[in-house]
């Protein structure tokens, strides 16, 4: 059968399309089914009664397959083919999915092969080019930020590959059937899914029993108290009630947990025997019991510990089920060490030698998942060049051991590459191809993930793969995915123009369909797999085949997860079992997705468990309500569905210029998707947003939009990024003015002690350049970038987070201007009137670090500027073109000229290896803070020069009659993040490593201190090293570096230095990113060889590397004797330099080493790292900090979600970035007026 698998759309719309295949579209398939639905065919009578559909049985016997069905779907698929061949001879390539699939607005990203490229793809690599997830292109509709109209497109295309009359039977069928057996005795007493629907994510009851276990699983030995405490802080809360779960027709496991858990609760509490609740939390019963349970549900999700057990276990199975088969999930999370994936991939490479090899010969075509992160610890765009010869070599190696080499057999093990984040995706394929294409396996697989909105164009580059590559056979799995959570964030996180994934259940619901009626269809994707315990979804694949048999012909295969899904037996497919292999420590984050899966409302599983029939056989592919009079209810029109693909194929940036087009509010929509979006039916209008979650990833905020990321992710960005200049601003704004030129053109300004409403054009016209000049800042962001990177040393991801950061301030600035920045009336006694008038202060100086030259340095600038104030800008001498940048936009978006001014310092030349050394001084700096010309100043810098500029303007006002200027100051601080032994180890490196060695560690917000508990103290630091090692130290104009040079060579000269005292005091270097003792200069090994750092740069200079004295490497020192180890720390050290204190696990510990941290009287940033609520209490109780982050990072403070700033030693102003802070650029001055003074209180007698 050319088309084997059948279309599903009816005979007569087939014949349609394949007597005119170029003018077929969406009007006449519809028409065709309009006319000719399935039920009137005459393989099935119009009847509509269970006896004359196909897959219906009367005497509910078991459904038996009629073969007249599945000749109709060959015959016609047979005439559509010879149709093609007719029209198009020559054409050796049948593509009838896309003859229909074009026409509903899913197009082809590329176009058909010719002989003469698959051959050269045999050679040369095949690019996926699928676009990017995040910032998609206006071109693809499919993949644009319109997920309704993409959506639609999706279901239309579905639809028509089905038979919806046997679809509704088979879900009615197989849902009864899952119903009746799960609520059977046997299995409602028998096995754990009650239980774990029961206690699932919708109960508090259960979101505890789920983070205890989570917590406890991955204790390590020496927290020996941790378990205790986490047991209280988790089952003794007063808002958990585990006896409501009690009830008489509930199992005996559900019952007899609720009592036993409930019991535990009142004893820990001390609600019953007080004396027992201690005696009983410190002994070790409670965890031991709850492990015990752990390894029970481990039992169930888990095939076994090792690969021998888990494929004897196999073999069983598969003699008593002849249907049955297995995939082995070799259980593996992301590695962050290089000793953590060599340990991974000899893991791998043990289980596929077993399962390839004779005493598992038994196993039915055994397959093998594994995951791409567990073997490279850089697995992503930016490191491609590094990942990608790993990952294909690993791959090699892997299909060699299994068996599956080139020109294998059948008997081999199947390696299959699990699905991972989005952001991977187009990594992932790649490997695949060039695993093809290297090592020529004779089979390998992939998952692709359907809530991806990139499914479909995976599938077709696949398809490509496997034209290119006829001696392989590459397998598709097709699931749903398991990251979706993490990736609507990070689409947040990002500032993307759409979500990577669809963000309703309904839509990749949708998504799987139109993907399994694309694999059916396909004759080079042979034998997919079905991933799906929903008895629907089932019913639906076997409805776009025409049967069971045409379905086991096609070499097609159901899948379910072990312990998953068992109250179904698929109408009798062949199945295969994914089953989870590997021991506790590598099972915890792979039970925690199952369980979250079985607990989640819109779950199959769940809903079964509920009881909620009326759900287990809903249409997902049932057409929206439309108001089309010639096709009927039910069907959208021809033009509704261009005008749906149009309107979701508008420019995705549009919605970032929303403020000057004027419209607002949460839901951005472009003005040119306004139009279209009027004539799309009202059920489709949002309807695909889950609720609470935003319709645009950037439209967070009630007044603005977040700023926009830039797509550093695409494998297309290096190039782009190699070929973008950085921003030049014009020649006027980069001419700086002398300190003379600006006193003596301040002294000329009558507002020197304040202006009225009106200075600088008014609060609205101020609000509307900053608007503006975001808006070109988004549009220029990555020359932008490239400019920071150049003159400040920063990587890329670093400067483009910063470029973000400055188009937020602009934007809530301008928001919060308008708000608060206008006249208020104030509550008085009636005949009175009484307003309070915000006025500017006067002229205002900004002096500005080098570490955020345009985000600090234009937060401080436009915050006075909106407030009215004249603002003069004083950059650090190493970042002088940042600062002239960001003049130039602001003048662009139509800032007065005169209304910002930058100074220089003399012989300023900018750029890292020029800069001064920090504290060296400012003269330009010095001269205008003394000139008393200011009645404010904005620092963000060290603490002791803000107290020199303090001191300083409290001289000018005593010696020189000047204002009592206003000092807003930022400084530095001693900033701690703690780490106990609850919180996971892989977690804590990562945010230990991005908080202390991101931005090379030259952030104010950036760890300096690591307070790590004791009995985690080995896993943590064996990590640390291992992730410091991993990092890439160097040239920041390489997007692939990690962590760029310090500012000057001056300043890693300083850090250099205070190294050398610690390890003169005792301090111990626990481990660097240095993988030579002479890499902290270039990371040679030779640093006993080399007489200087400047011989060994020169030297790097000669071999063509990356040259630099200013070249830091990160490091981490333990100090000694705990809390007192902290003497040895006289202030913050501007450089990756993390300081670890050990304690013991208790909680007074913990307190004495806070107490020590406090005295040091810096409070600007603060962390914890935990499982136990007891220790975030306590952490946010006694950390003197003025932003404490909750298991996460401590840097990148987010404008408006995280206002940053600290008090004490660093600092005195309101919180940046946050409500209130415009407020110290102004003055206020309150206006009252008696209005009975001209004839009464008017407005009282009114009332009389």
């Amino acid at each position: 059968m050319s088309w084997r698998r059948g279309v599903g759309v009816g005979g007569v719309a087939i014949r349609a399309a394949a007597a005119a295949p170029g003018d077929l579209h969406l009007g006449v398939v519809v028409a065709a089914l309009r006319k000719h639905p399935f039920s009137s065919s005459s393989a099935s009578s119009s009847s509509s009664s269970s006896a004359s559909v196909p897959g219906a049985s009367p005497n509910n016997e078991p459904w038996v397959p009629q073969r007249s069905h599945r000749k109709i779907f060959t015959s016609a698929s047979g005439a559509a083919a010879a149709a093609r061949k007719v029209a198009n001879p020559g054409h050796d390539l049948e593509r009838p999915f896309f003859n229909v699939a074009q026409q509903f607005g899913i197009a082809s990203r590329r176009s058909e092969s010719t002989p003469r490229q698959r051959q050269l793809a045999q050679l040369e690599p095949l690019k996926p080019g699928l676009g990017s997830f995040r910032f998609p292109s206006a071109a693809s509709s499919s993949s644009s930020s319109g997920e309704e109209a993409a959506s639609e497109s999706l279901r239309a295309l579905a639809a028509a590959h089905r038979d919806p009359a046997l679809a509704h039977e088979l879900g009615a069928r197989f849902a009864k059937q899952a119903l009746s057996k799960f609520n059977s005795p046997l299995h409602k007493h028998g096995t754990l899914d009650p239980l774990i629907s029961e206690f699932s994510i919708g109960s508090p009851e259960g979101v505890a029993l789920l983070q205890l276990a989570e917590a406890l699983i991955r204790l390590p030995p020496e927290a020996r108290g941790m378990p205790a405490t986490l047991v209280r802080d988790k089952l003794a809360r007063g808002d958990l009630d585990f006896f409501s779960h009690f009830a008489g027709d509930k199992s005996v496991l559900v019952n007899g947990a609720s009592l036993a858990v409930g019991a535990v609760q009142r004893i820990l509490r001390g609600d019953v025997l007080p004396p027992l609740s201690a005696a009983v939390s410190g002994s070790g019963v409670l965890e031991m019991g709850i492990r015990r349970g752990l390894g029970i549900m481990g039992k169930k999700f888990i095939l076994g510990n090792t690969v021998e057990s888990a494929a004897a276990r196999a073999i069983r199975n598969e003699a008593s089920r002849p249907l049955t088969s297995h995939s082995f999930d070799m259980l593996g999370e992301g590695a962050r060490t290089a000793e953590d994936a060599d340990r991974y991939l000899r893991s791998y490479l043990h289980a596929a030698r077993h399962l390839g090899g004779p005493d598992t010969a038994a196993i039915r075509e055994p397959q093998m998942s594994v995951k791409l992160s567990s073997l490279c610890p850089r697995f992503d765009e930016l490191s491609r060049a590094t990942a990608l010869p790993v990952l294909t070599q690993a791959l090699g190696e892997l299909v060699q051991a299994g068996g599956s080499g080139p020109g294998a057999g059948a008997n081999g093990v199947t390696i299959f590459v699990d699905g991972e984040e989005q952001s991977r995706l187009e990594l992932t394929l790649a490997v695949l191809e060039a695993t093809v294409r290297v090592h020529k396996p004779a089979a390998i697989g992939i998952a692709v993930q359907a809530y991806g909105r990139r499914a479909m164009h995976a599938l077709e580059f696949l398809e490509e793969l496997a034209r290119a590559h006829p001696g392989t056979n590459i397998k598709v799995r097709l699931v749903k995915g398991a990251y979706w959570d993490g990736e609507i964030k990070e689409a947040q996180v990002q500032g993307a123009d759409a979500y990577p994934v669809w963000t309703d259940k309904r839509a990749t619901d949708v998504s799987y369909l139109a993907c399994a009626a694309f694999l059916l269809n396909s004759s080079w994707l042979r034998g997919p797999a079905f991933a799906t315990h929903n008895t629907r979804t089932v019913a639906d694949i076997l409805a776009m085949t025409g049967g069971l048999p045409d379905f086991v012909e096609a070499g097609c295969e159901f899948q379910r997860l072990h312990g998953m899904g068992e109250s179904f037996d698929y109408a009798g497919a062949p199945l295969r079992v994914y089953a989870p292999t590997g021991t506790t420590n590598d099972l915890l984050a792979y039970l925690v997705r199952r369980l979250l899966e079985n607990g989640a409302n819109s779950s199959f599983l769940k809903q079964l468990a509920d009881g909620r029939e009326h759900l287990l056989n809903l249409d997902v592919l049932a057409a929206p309500a439309s108001s089309s009079s010639d096709l009927g209810a039910g069907v959208m029109t021809a033009e509704q569905a261009c005008a749906i693909l149009d309107a979701s194929s508008g420019t995705p940036g549009t919605p970032g210029t929303s403020s000057s087009s004027g419209l607002s509010g949460a839901r951005h929509m472009s003005t040119s998707l306004a139009p279209a979006m009027s004539t799309v039916p009202p059920p489709l209008r949002s309807t695909n947003i889950s609720p609470g979650l935003p319709s645009h990833p950037r439209a967070i905020y009630s007044s603005r939009l977040g700023a926009r990321g830039v797509d550093f992710e695409s494998p297309d960005f290096p190039a782009l990024f190699a070929g973008t200049r950085a921003y030049a601003p014009a020649a006027g704004a980069s001419a700086s003015s002398t300190v003379e030129q600006v006193l003596e053109r301040l002294a000329l300004n009558s507002d020197k002690f304040g202006g009225g409403l009106g200075a600088l054009g008014g609060v609205a016209a101020r609000a509307g350049v900053l608007r503006g000049a975001a808006d070109l800042i988004e549009a220029e962001a990555l020359p932008m970038a490239k400019l920071v990177m150049e003159e400040a040393g920063k990587t890329v991801v670093d400067a483009i987070n910063e470029v973000r950061e400055l188009v937020d301030f602009f934007r809530f600035y301008a928001a919060q201007a308008e708000d608060t920045l206008v006249e208020r009336r104030l509550k008085t006694v009636t005949g009175e009137e009484n307003v309070i008038v915000p006025m500017p202060r006067g002229n205002w100086l900004c002096v500005g670090p080098f570490n955020f030259p345009l985000a600090i340095v234009g937060g401080l600038a436009s915050a006075a500027f909106v407030a009215g104030n004249p603002v003069v800008v004083k950059p650090h001498p190493a970042t002088p073109r940042c600062a002239a940048a960001l003049v130039d936009v602001l003048r662009c978006a139509g800032m007065p000229e005169d209304a910002m001014t930058v100074v220089l310092d003399e012989a300023t030349a900018g750029g890292v290896n020029n800069a001064v050394a920090p504290g060296s001084g400012s003269s330009a700096g010095a001269q205008l803070v003394g000139s008393g010309a200011f009645a404010g100043v904005s620092f963000v810098g060290s603490t002791q020069t803000a107290a020199a500029i303090n001191y300083s303007l409290a001289v000018a006002s005593m010696e020189k009659g000047a204002p009592l200027a206003r000092l807003v100051a930022e400084t530095g601080g001693l900033n701690v993040l703690v780490a106990d032994a609850s919180a996971l180890p892989e977690q804590v490196c990562d945010a230990v490593i991005a908080s202390f060695a991101g931005a090379a560690g030259q952030r104010c917000s950036s760890a300096r201190v690591l307070v790590l508990d004791r009995g985690c103290k080995t896993s943590v630091m064996r990590l640390l090293a291992g992730g410091l090692a991993e990092l890439r130290v160097g040239d920041p104009l390489d997007v692939a570096t990690d962590v760029g040079p310090l500012i000057s060579a001056a300043a890693a000269g300083k850090a250099r230095e205070h190294c050398a005292r610690l390890e003169a005091d005792g301090a111990t270097l626990a481990c660097s990113s240095a993988r030579g003792a002479g890499a902290d200069t270039g990371g040679l090994d030779e640093l006993d060889t080399v007489a200087s750092v400047e011989a060994l740069v020169a030297r790097r200079a000669e071999m063509g590397a990356y040259a630099s004295a200013a070249l830091f490497h990160p490091r981490v020192y333990e100090l000694p004797g705990g809390a007192a180890g902290l003497e040895l720390l006289a202030g913050e050290v501007f450089a990756p330099v993390l300081h670890v204190v050990e304690y013991d696990g208790s909680p007074e510990n913990l307190a004495e080493v806070l107490a020590a941290v406090n005295k040091k009287g810096f409070a600007l940033t603060g962390g914890v790292l935990t499982r136990c609520e007891s220790v975030k209490a306590l952490v946010k109780e006694r950390l003197n900090c003025g932003n404490l982050y909750m298991n996460r990072d401590i840097v990148g403070a987010v404008v408006e979600s995280q206002p940053f700033g600290g008090h004490g030693l660093s600092g005195n102003g309101t919180k940046a970035g946050g409500e209130g802070y415009l407020l110290q650029f102004v003055s206020h001055k309150v206006v009252s007026e008696d209005t009975t003074a001209s004839g009464g209180n008017m407005d009282l007698l009114r009332t009389t």
